[in-house]
């Protein structure tokens, strides 16, 4: 099987990259570069990253469409990794508003040379 790892998403690009990286740091920085990016930000990729639509939905119904949106996307644009599970947290911001704060699993794939 595998290897696994979860993935804390942020709405905030990486603080480093790592040009060149490889492996599993690779694949990490990957999946973060595309839910940190807001799709239609991405000169001559339109279609990359995450559907900036979801943003002031009601919770259950963005976690739901979220859910699904961030499935379909990793598993698009990263096809080294299978999302096992999308879970979240919700907070609330300084100005009282409702944060949900999203953690991925994935595993990548069986055969994948890291």
């Amino acid at each position: 099987m595998g290897a696994c790892m979860s993935v804390l998403i942020s709405s905030e690009p990486l603080a480093t990259i790592e040009i060149g990286a490889s492996g599993v740091r690779e694949i990490y920085q990957n999946v973060q570069t595309i839910l940190a990016t807001t799709r239609g930000t991405v000169f001559l990729d339109r279609h990359f990253g995450v559907d900036g639509t979801l943003i002031d939905q009601p919770t259950p119904a963005a976690i739901a469409r979220y859910r699904s949106h961030v499935i379909t996307e990793i598993e698009k644009q990263e096809t080294r990794v299978k999302v096992m599970a999308v879970e979240f947290q919700q907070t609330t911001n300084e100005a009282g508003e409702g944060v949900l704060r999203p953690r991925v699993r994935i595993t990548i794939k069986e055969g994948v040379l890291l």
